[in-house]
Parts: C-alpha cells; structure tokens; sequence
C-alpha cells in the first residue's frame, strides 16, 4: 500500500517544484523530501520528477501519480466528513 504521507509530500512538491520549499511547508527537511520522492519512485519503478538543482519539473508518469493521488486524498477526505469519530 502506498504510504498516505508519501503522496501528500509528492503532491505539494509537485504544486511548489522546489524540494526546499516543499520541506520548509512541510515543517520537514529537504532530505525528507527527497526520501519520501525516491521511496514513490522505486515503488512505481520510474522517475516522478526531473530534478534541476533544488528545483523539478513533472515527468509524464510524476502527472499521473498527480491526478491519482488527488483522488485519493479528496477519497480521504471525504471518507473522515462521512464518519466522524
């Protein structure tokens, strides 16, 4: 199963295209960042972003984790609206 946290890191990096600033949103190191991006990319077993110093750009594979991976959080999200504890 792929780790919730994992997309949400990959998701916001994706949104900001800088590993710096995803970590610093994040209340995370760029470390972390880059831990939670290389453990999706063995996963899928592809690159998810081109990386350009502290920057990245989206690969083909990287936009569908996207379009995926906001379905399963809005999927989360309105799973915790229907059953509140």
């Amino acid at each position: 199963m792929i780790n919730p946290t994992f997309i949400r890191t990959f998701l916001d990096l994706a949104e900001r295209k800088n590993f710096t600033a995803t970590a610093k949103a994040l209340h995370m190191t760029q470390p972390g960042v880059s831990q939670h991006l290389k453990w999706l990319e063995d996963y899928f077993g592809t690159p998810l972003v081109m990386r350009e110093g502290k920057s990245c750009e989206l690969t083909t594979a990287g936009e569908q984790l996207v379009a995926y991976g906001r379905r399963l959080v809005a999927g989360a999200g309105q799973h915790r609206r229907d059953h509140p504890h």
